[in-house]
């Protein structure tokens, strides 16, 4: 029994923690600044972000898309809702306003492709 139990506790200390809190596109999505500026940093990362009409619809498209972007369906409503929703997907309003520049920015975040393109403008 005591080898069973040990052999538990190596397997236990064997797996890395990020293989239970990373969930794909969502890991690290704004965890520390390296993970923000690799999100709307630069033309390069925003352009994947925001760029084309395909990028918009798999980053607000349908609730598989942004159960890819954020874990579960949960996590995106938490990324679309209110201020405090935003709050909650970034970890507060200064990392929310960093997400995407303002609150017209926000506001056009999750809208339409008109308002989805606004924020790639706005950002340049």
């Amino acid at each position: 029994m005591k080898i069973v139990l040990a052999t538990i506790s190596l397997l236990a200390l064997a797996v890395p923690v990020s293989a239970t809190t990373d969930r794909g596109p969502a890991g690290g999505h704004c965890g520390d600044l390296a993970a923000q500026a690799g999100h709307c940093g630069d033309i390069a990362a925003r352009s994947a972000h925001c760029g084309d009409i395909a990028a918009r619809s798999a980053h607000c498209g349908d609730i598989a898309a942004r159960s890819a972007h954020c874990g579960d369906v949960t996590a995106s409503a938490a990324h679309c809702g209110d201020v405090t929703a935003s709050a909650a997907h970034c970890g507060d309003v200064t990392a929310s306003a960093a997400h995407c520049g303002d609150v017209a920015a926000r506001s056009g975040h999750c809208g339409d492709v008109a308002a989805a393109g606004n924020i790639l403008l706005h950002n340049i």
